[in-house]
């Protein structure tokens, strides 16, 4: 949680109260210079966050305030220019490849996090080339295997033989569009700099590697910081607006999110544990967070199959209500424009028998070869035609006027029926019509 703001008297003498400096001196400006074989290390010595954004309604595309509790992870990437294998790397590769210093998932806007004087580099002996880095704070949005999972089962169902422009394509479409546009990681800061060692030309100042408090404030275009103002509380490592007057008052800076890293020298050089990237630390979230999704995916699943299922027997109830219906009769010769219309009827009557079959004979095989009859098959089933619906179809195909009674037998729902349908024969009465 945030510390509440107070004012605190901060007089000029004050023993922690220091002003901020400009970030680019000469050689002779410099007090605590890192050289050659000093000891050199880096840590993270506070952070707060004023607030993040985050995408509530991604289908919309509309970017409004998040929640004011988020997941908040700093990435840092720091190394000495030159070494084998350090480079000053594009913005979204350093946070792929930057060590993750702190990870916490009960940020509140408006906090001062809960960390000091983290490691971030070091200590090792510095061998005198520039020192790279690059900071990163990030809210993340988890999103599990189970929930790509879950996704890939929308994306499935999204290929069935669903007939277009129905309600449950537009769910799933809608469905798999916000989950994959759900997962965004909000970049809430980003900072790439260079620190050089001594032995620049005096009277161009450069960006000096040297031991101190570096700070580093957010700071949007509409929002303009007042240096004069600030001051930096080295007993407790934040920052402070203080005013102007002869009895200076100070109150902690929360206009913006900020980041206070330390550069130290003379600790006993020692390695760190092992670095941990953020697709590590995803990989160990989703993991977690796979469990709690699990449920929700099962329910999903259920849902949508019964979706399916509902889906595909209403398209094959409405075609074959479109083959009970008789067709007048056949216009005389004379009227060709009549003959012609009953004609491109006859055609229509019979294209419809044709993928009615087809698709009916592929529903009922799917059945069968789950033996979708057996209630202890009913988790695998539950996006078939269910026994009552086929009974229903095969009643309704029986009393169609061109169909043999023995070319579809009753009891086809049932683990009893040994044979199947033969699509080409019973949509030949109507082809031939």
């Amino acid at each position: 949680m945030s510390e509440p703001s107070a004012s605190t008297p901060c007089f000029s003498d004050c023993a922690y109260s220091q002003l901020i400096t400009n970030r680019y001196l000469n050689d002779s400006e410099v007090s605590n210079p890192v050289r050659i074989n000093d000891k050199l290390s880096i840590h993270l010595s506070q952070a707060f966050i004023k607030d993040f954004p985050e995408w509530i309604l991604p289908t919309k595309g509309e970017y409004t305030p998040g929640s004011s509790n988020g997941e908040i992870v700093i990435i840092a990437y720091a190394c000495e220019q030159g070494i084998e294998g350090c480079d000053l790397l594009p913005s979204d590769k350093s946070r792929k490849e930057g060590r993750v210093v702190y990870y916490s998932d009960g940020v509140q806007e408006g906090q001062a996090l809960n960390l000091s004087y983290l490691p971030i580099y070091g200590p090792i002996t510095y061998t005198g080339k520039p020192l790279i880095l690059q900071l990163h704070i990030m809210e993340l949005d988890i999103q599990g295997e189970q929930s790509s999972n879950l996704i890939k089962t929308l994306a499935d169902y999204g290929k069935k033989s669903l007939a277009p422009a129905t309600a449950t394509l537009s769910l799933l479409e809608d469905l798999g569009l916000s989950l994959l546009q759900g997962e965004q990681h909000d970049r809430i800061f980003s900072f790439s700099m260079v620190l050089a060692p001594e032995g620049g030309v005096h009277g161009v100042p450069y960006p000096h590697l040297s031991a101190g408090n570096y700070l580093f404030v957010r700071q949007d275009n509409s929002n303009t910081n007042h240096w004069d103002n600030l001051k930096f509380d080295t007993g407790r490592g934040r920052l402070m607006t203080c005013t102007t007057s002869s009895s200076p008052q100070c109150v902690e800076y929360q206009e913006n999110t900020y980041m206070v890293v330390q550069i130290q020298k003379g600790f006993a050089e020692a390695s760190l544990d092992k670095q941990q990237t953020l697709a590590v630390l995803l990989k160990e979230l989703e993991s977690k967070q796979d469990a709690s999704t699990s449920e929700i995916e099962k329910i999903w699943r259920q849902r949508l199959n019964q979706i399916v299922s509902s889906d595909l027997f209403s398209t094959l109830s409405d075609k074959l209500y479109l083959l009970e219906q008789p067709l007048p009769p056949t216009p005389n010769a004379d009227k060709p424009v009549k003959l012609s219309q009953w004609q491109q009827k006859k055609d229509n009557k019979a294209l419809t028998a044709s993928r009615f079959f087809d698709q009916f004979t592929l529903a009922l095989n799917n059945y069968r070869a789950k033996k979708c009859w057996s209630k202890d098959n009913a988790d695998s089933c539950s996006d078939k035609l269910s026994n009552s619906q086929i009974d229903s179809l095969v009643v309704r195909i029986r009393a169609l006027p061109n169909i043999n009674d023995s070319d579809i037998p009753l009891n086809l729902s049932s683990e009893s029926a040994t044979t199947g349908l033969n699509s080409s024969k019973l949509k030949a009465p109507f082809i031939a019509e």
